[in-house]
């Protein structure tokens, strides 16, 4: 994969300064990292990133990120992304949530033992055109399948409510209409976060030219996280 600039796109060390976010975090590239370059100082929010920043290798299929540092707020800096990520982050064995797990997945691997993931976080309200988890096709594609799995953040939240109920909800669009929609529950029968990823197939939706995520909850204070891995897509004729 290669990023905006179109150099190798490889996750390092990402900086996230103040607020719960705010640390280093490791084996991962998000939008903090194109901030100087791509961001838009003047955005309602403070600096802002809303670009699609990582493609794979032949420029056809593109991934959105956000990232604000929130200064519009004024409340001094306190940076935020949403969007997509990538991250080679897994843990589960974490026990309480904290956000220094915000880019992990709840498993051991990437799908089917990749070291790579997108890690997302469901940001709509910023309004964005990437705040959202986005997938582009420069041209119409039919998705076969992707994997999904929780991340560390929304396995570790304690819901007070006891008819918890979790899924992402994956719409495909074509020529700017819904072309259908998918939604995925990442919940097990008895109510624990799935722990392993989840083949999600996506033929149903036919050709499309976009594909967004949502976190569905009927928990307001769920954490708006999750991660896919391994996009198989139905070969071009």
């Amino acid at each position: 994969m290669t990023d905006i600039a179109g150099e190798p796109a490889v996750p390092g060390d990402a900086t996230l300064v103040g607020g719960v976010s705010g640390g280093l975090y490791k084996n991962v590239l998000c939008g903090v990292t194109y901030a100087d370059t791509y961001g838009d100082p003047d955005g309602s929010f403070g600096l802002t990133v809303d670009i699609p920043f990582v493609s794979t290798a032949d420029g056809k299929t593109w991934f959105g990120t956000y990232y604000c540092d929130c200064t519009g707020w004024n409340n001094g800096r306190m940076d935020s992304w949403c969007g997509i990520a990538l991250s080679k982050n897994c843990n589960n064995t974490a026990v309480e949530m904290d956000y220094k797990h915000q880019f992990s997945a709840w498993t051991a691997t990437g799908a089917n033992g990749t070291e790579t993931f997108a890690a997302c976080n469901d940001g709509t309200w910023y309004g964005g055109d990437y705040s959202a988890p986005t997938i582009e096709f420069t041209e119409p594609r039919t998705v076969a399948y992707l994997h999904l799995a929780n991340s560390t953040m929304m396995a570790t939240y304690q819901s007070a409510k006891d008819d918890y109920a979790y899924s992402v909800k994956i719409t495909g669009w074509a020529a700017g209409e819904q072309a259908g929609s998918c939604t995925q529950n990442m919940l097990t029968p008895a109510g624990a976060p799935v722990a392993d990823w989840v083949k999600v197939d996506l033929a149903a939706l036919g050709a499309v030219d976009k594909l967004t995520f949502a976190v569905v909850s009927n928990d307001a204070m769920a954490p708006n996280y999750f991660c896919f891995d391994e996009i198989g897509l139905v070969k071009a004729d």
